[in-house]
Formats: structure tokens, C-alpha cells, sequence
């Protein structure tokens, strides 16, 4: 009888255990129904069933693979400007183009793309902060019509208070202002900052994936990455630049910041008002009107715009990047601060090097964030001994997001070589397909590399067994990395 009173009086501490645990198998048949491997499906499953208090808050934050509806959603609002694109392709019909002079990958990227290859453009390229940041900045203050910003991250600093100041000039003059930030990129910014913006007449959105649960601004997966700048239709900035001090060199442990960042005008700057429209159209349910006529720079040069996520119908991101590896047949040079590839990329570099192309990979030897690159040091490793020239840059931190394949294609943007841009991110690419575009990018990295302390297998070998270890470690989570 004694027993059986204390086990009633143990059921109200036992309950939420169990609970916990019945819960756990619940979202652990999720994470089997909707994860993207097999591994990351069981490392949830073993974790959610055995241990719910550790893996259910981390399987919220981060171990969604479905979007709860999200890419639904995504889909179905960019149905309701589909009319936009529609009338942008008529726009454009006599300066879009996919000829004979274009062939691999350059076609097939403009299928995975959303836009066709356009000519009528030109492209600057803009090698560091400085440059990129008087850029943008010039251009905002000659906006006549409408400014469209977006970031993953802006800082309430010195740079991000340029910014702020320029948004509101252009605001007090009667220019149309909108800003789109990232919940989670952009999760320190000051309230202080957004309503002073907002007071100037500045519209400002916040990028999240759902609605209607408070959780969703905080999940880690399903961020907008991009970096866009968008004046008047006219012109625009794509590249690898945030808004903050440690793009200008002054974060000391990664001083002197090495970037690239893309000038450009003519339609292109019409495709990327497009995915800034669908991005704004998802965080706040309006349509913006906005000009929509192409402009023709004399430059006439050929450039595809591609911008990728976890809405794409396919995966876009991951079939461009094997596309254009496997299209290589001299040369593919990647220069990416975070090198965690899929196992669709790692192959097909690993095959590329097989081949005798002539691929290089081009990384950052400090880290700005380290689990990211203690993973990325065991993949390192891996495509040392497979015959890729790995170079670790030494003069500073190197943040540029840029390939090139032969001399006839490259891309710079916000896309990283890591899982997480591949599949969990949106991100937007500039394609460029004209032989001068990939020498002058291709001088660049030439350049670049003559800053690094190239690593050979051995090197990875030697290492620490500790540092194996660890590195081996964080590889563990390069699903989500």
C-alpha cells in the first residue's frame, strides 16, 4: 500500500519525462518523413527518441528540413506577382538571348534560372569594401524614384550608419525607401536604428519564414542571404558584402577584408528588382509598383542572373554548382570562405580533379566562424588528396563568393560552398558568360592566390590527432552547416 502511494506521487515527475519522450518520437517520424539523407534522419531519430530534452529545442530551431507550408506559401505568392515576371519577360524580349556562342553550363543555368541570359548590361567589379561601399553609397544618393535594400546582416556601426543616413536622405527628398532585413542575420540591430528609419519615411521588413508562431524568426534554417541594392531600376549591387565595420578592415583579427561585389546596370537590375519584389511580396504581403522598362548600356554585355532557395521546384543551387564543375574541362577556380559541400558537390570536384582540370579551391585560413571551419578543414583534407591545390589566404580574411569554369563562365554573389547555402538559404548568383568577364575575374584570383600557403595532402595528414578529432567532430553537424 506504502509503495503504491509513492509511485502516485511520482507520477506528476515522471509525466513530463515521458511526455517529453513520446513527444520526441513524434517529431523523430517527422525528421525520418522529411529529412534530406539518410545520416542527418538518423542522428534525429536516435537523438529525438533517447534524448527530447537536448534534441527538441535544437530540432526546432534547426531540424526542420520541410518549411511547415512555407514553400507552399512562397510558391504560391510568387504566383500572385507571376504577372510581374511575365510582363518583364515581354520587356525584355528583344534583349534576351540564348545563342550558339553560349553553350555549357551556360544554358543549362539559364534553365535552372528564372530569368533568360541578357545582353544590354554592363559590370563593374568592386574588390573590396571601400569600393563597393562608395559604390552603393553614390548610387543611393542619385536614386530619383525608389531605393530596395536588402541584407542578411546590417549593423547599427559606422557603415550601417551610413547607410542609415543615405536611407533617410533619400527618404526626406521624397524617394520611395524600402529595406529588407534577415530575422536572424540582421538579430542584433537596435530597435533604436529601424524606428528612426522608419520615422524618416523609410519602409522596413523583416525576412522570416513563417507566420503567425513566434518561434519561426528564430529558426536558423530558411534564411534570406542575399545582398541587394536596387536603384531606380537602373542599377543594382549583388556580391558578398554585408552592411558593418568588418567589411571596411576594421574587426582586427580579420583585417585587412577581402570581398568582391558586382556594379551593375541595364535589365539585369529589372531581374534583381524581380527577387527583391518576391522577397518583400512574402515578408509583408505587398505588391510593390515600380518601373519596369528596361534601359540599354552601351557596354552590351551579357549577364544571367540566378537566384536560388529552398522554394526552388528543384535544387537549384546544388545543380548549378555540379553542373557547372562537370562543364570544366581546363580550369574551375572557387574561391568561398566556408568550404562544407554535399556529397553531389564533393564528387564531382573530386571526379573534376580525376579529369586533370585544373581545379583550385581558394579558403580563408582564419575563421570568423569556427565550427564551420573545423568541418571544413576535414573536407579540405579529403579534396587535397583527391588532387585539388587547396590554398589557405593569408593576408587577411577572404569572404568572396565567386567560380570560374575554362574562360568562358563565372559567378559572383551570396552563395557559399556550404550545405547551408546550398539547401537552406535563398541566395542570388550573378552569372557572367563572356570570355573578358572570366579574364578579369580570373586576374583577380591570380592575384589572391599569390597570398595563400598552399596545402598538400600531407599537411592534412600531420595534423594533431586532436585536431582531427575535432575537426571530425564538427563535421557531424555539416548537414546543417
Amino acid at each position: 500500500m506504502i509503495a503504491d502511494l509513492r509511485l502516485i506521487e511520482l507520477v506528476p515527475y515522471l509525466g513530463i519525462p515521458l511526455a517529453l519522450h513520446v513527444i520526441g518520437i513524434t517529431v523523430a517520424i517527422d525528421a525520418v518523413l522529411h529529412g534530406r539523407s539518410s545520416q542527418a534522419a538518423i542522428a534525429w531519430l536516435l537523438g529525438l527518441a533517447f534524448m527530447p530534452y537536448l534534441f527538441l529545442p535544437a530540432y526546432l530551431l534547426i531540424g526542420f528540413r520541410r518549411l511547415d507550408g512555407y514553400t507552399d506559401a512562397r510558391r504560391a505568392g510568387d504566383a500572385a506577382i507571376h504577372h510581374l515576371g511575365d510582363g518583364l519577360l515581354q520587356q525584355l524580349e528583344g534583349v534576351t538571348w540564348i545563342d550558339r556562342e553560349h553553350g555549357e553550363p551556360e544554358q543549362t543555368l539559364t534553365r535552372l534560372a528564372r530569368l533568360p541570359l541578357m545582353r544590354g548590361n554592363s559590370c563593374d567589379l568592386l574588390l573590396n569594401g571601400e569600393a563597393t561601399f562608395e559604390s552603393m553609397f553614390s548610387g543611393i544618393a542619385n536614386a530619383q524614384q525608389t531605393v530596395l535594400v536588402q541584407f542578411y546582416t546590417v549593423r547599427d556601426d559606422g557603415i550601417g550608419r551610413r547607410l542609415h543616413d543615405a536611407l533617410c536622405r533619400c527618404a526626406d527628398r521624397g524617394v520611395r525607401v524600402y529595406l529588407l532585413l534577415d530575422r536572424v542575420g540582421s538579430y542584433g540591430l537596435s530597435r533604436k536604428y529601424v524606428r528612426s528609419l522608419r520615422r524618416a519615411g523609410v519602409e522596413v521588413a523583416w525576412f522570416t519564414t513563417g507566420r503567425g508562431w513566434w518561434l519561426h524568426r528564430f529558426r536558423v534554417n530558411f534564411r534570406n542571404h542575399r545582398k541587394i541594392v536596387v536603384v531606380d531600376g537602373k542599377r543594382a549591387w549583388i556580391g558578398g558584402h554585408n552592411i558593418g565595420d568588418e567589411y571596411v578592415g576594421k574587426k582586427r583579427r580579420l583585417s585587412p577584408w577581402r570581398d568582391t561585389h558586382l556594379a551593375l546596370a541595364g535589365p539585369i537590375a529589372l531581374a534583381a528588382q524581380l527577387v527583391f519584389v518576391e522577397d518583400w511580396h512574402w515578408a509583408t504581403d505587398d505588391v510593390l509598383a515600380l518601373d519596369w522598362v528596361p534601359r540599354l548600356q552601351p557596354a552590351n554585355q551579357s549577364l544571367l542572373l540566378l537566384p536560388t532557395g529552398p522554394a526552388d521546384t528543384n535544387q537549384a543551387a546544388q545543380l548549378a554548382l555540379v553542373q557547372a564543375i562537370m562543364a570544366a574541362q581546363k580550369r574551375l577556380w572557387v574561391s568561398t570562405p566556408y568550404f562544407v559541400p554535399d556529397e553531389a558537390v564533393q564528387a564531382a570536384l573530386v571526379l573534376a580533379a580525376a579529369r586533370g582540370v585544373d581545379v583550385r579551391l581558394l579558403v580563408p585560413a582564419s575563421a570568423d566562424h569556427y565550427v564551420v571551419h573545423w568541418a571544413g578543414e576535414s573536407y579540405l583534407g579529403e579534396m587535397a588528396a583527391a588532387g585539388v591545390r587547396v590554398g589557405e589566404y593569408q593576408k587577411g580574411f577572404i569572404h568572396q563568393k565567386l567560380w570560374m569554369v575554362d574562360d568562358h563562365v563565372a559567378s559572383v554573389g551570396s552563395l557559399n560552398w556550404d550545405n547551408r547555402a546550398i539547401h537552406l538559404n535563398f541566395e542570388i548568383s550573378v552569372i557572367l558568360p563572356e570570355v573578358g568577364q572570366v579574364e578579369e575575374l580570373a586576374a583577380c584570383f591570380e592575384q589572391d592566390w599569390q597570398g595563400v600557403s598552399e596545402r598538400s595532402a600531407a599537411y592534412f595528414q600531420k595534423m594533431s590527432w586532436l585536431r582531427r578529432l575535432r575537426n571530425r567532430l564538427c563535421r557531424l553537424a555539416s548537414p546543417l552547416l
